[in-house]
């Protein structure tokens, strides 16, 4: 006797195994009343790679776009593509809610890259990631201005996009979400056409990577543009001479909540030098990470330094600091390390150490 489920109930099974792939790629040949909720959380993320997955091979398995099952994809990445054939913008436009574009040539020439087809072709994007070698301003862009609902931008890149001629265009998004530059040897040509997008900018979070005077002065032009919706900093100094010390004013920012100071090869003076610039009563958090190799050549005065700042902003400020160690053989000689570096700190309370690769101390504000 045959046991017929109503297809809410198949559906909420399937839902219960959403991150079994391997079950649901069995559910797809057990009858078509699993395969189509199984293939909704297949097929929620998918990545195009020029060498493992071509859009060719999704063109034969999926022939007619109107069927196929690109509708499910919240999350779709191009890796390595070059370009995009003209018989393959058919199966691009197939993938109209996508949420979440990436797109990452980062070892490819980007010379002869379009993303004309990509233009427009996803309406419900909210975020952006590209991460390449070198590209025009032109079509970066380009591509940011056709998307109405993007909130999220994330640069990569090896170079600054410091050619090409770029028409500015009538209306761009409004940009309310997260901002991330990371681009080396810098990040100004990237910021100063963001400043110049039509409808301004409006980030609440802002996380950016410094590698030259000229970023901290983009930084802290693009840092002056969200005085009334920055909410979150994150700065990463790669900086290996002390001279370069950024200087950066936050006390003007009536909504910044969290801060954060990385040292990655950078010599720690300037979180001391800017701490004390730190104005804002309602910041919640300030953390201050540094990496192996700065955590490795701090020097005892430097480290009393900062350790004596940050007591201070430890009265007013919740504080949370993060160490890079290396080899898990070290641990325990980097907390001895860390405690004889910062005893005042140490002393305030270490409330979690946290294995390879991160050490973790939490200070919390004491009126909390």
């Amino acid at each position: 006797m045959r046991c017929y489920l109503p297809q809410e109930i198949l559906d909420l099974i399937i839902d219960c195994i959403q991150d079994d792939q391997t079950a649901l790629k069995t559910c797809c040949l057990v009858s078509n009343a699993l395969a189509q909720r199984a293939q909704k959380h297949l097929f929620v993320k998918v990545k195009f790679h020029s060498f493992d997955y071509p859009i060719s091979r999704w063109r034969e398995t999926f022939p007619d776009p109107t069927n196929s099952p690109a509708h499910h994809t919240r999350t779709l990445s191009f890796v390595g593509a070059t370009s995009i054939a003209a018989t393959d913008v058919g199966i691009v436009l197939a993938f109209r809610n996508v949420a979440h574009l990436t797109v990452d040539t980062r070892t490819m020439s980007d010379h002869n890259l379009s993303f004309a087809p990509l233009r427009g072709a996803f309406p419900a994007i909210r975020s952006l990631n590209l991460t390449f070698a070198i590209l025009p301003d032109s079509e970066v862009f380009g591509l940011i201005c056709s998307f109405p609902l993007l909130e999220d931008l994330l640069f990569m890149a090896r170079s600054p996009l410091n050619y090409g001629v770029w028409s500015h265009p009538p209306t761009s998004p409004r940009l309310t979400g997260c901002l991330e530059l990371y681009q080396y040897p810098g990040l100004w040509s990237t910021a100063h056409q963001l400043l110049d997008l039509p409808n301004g900018l409006h980030f609440k979070r802002i996380a950016v990577s410094l590698f030259s005077n000229r970023d901290i002065e983009s930084t802290m032009d693009l840092v002056s543009g969200y005085q009334s919706t920055l909410e979150s900093l994150s700065i990463t100094n790669y900086f290996t001479r002390p001279s370069h010390t950024p200087l950066i004013d936050l006390s003007n920012y009536p909504k910044i909540q969290d801060l954060e100071f990385r040292c990655r090869r950078a010599d720690i003076q300037w979180v001391t030098t800017t701490l004390p610039n730190v104005r804002p009563k309602n910041i919640h958090q300030i953390s201050i990470g540094l990496s192996y190799e700065a955590f490795s050549k701090l020097s005892r005065r430097k480290c009393s330094d900062l350790d004596s700042c940050l007591v201070r902003s430890w009265t007013s400020h919740s504080l949370r600091m993060k160490f890079m160690h290396g080899p898990m053989n070290e641990l325990e000689a980097t907390k001895e390390r860390i405690a004889s570096l910062f005893p005042q700190i140490t002393r305030r309370g270490v409330v979690e150490v946290v294995e390879y690769p991160d050490i973790q101390l939490d200070i919390l504000n004491p009126s909390v």
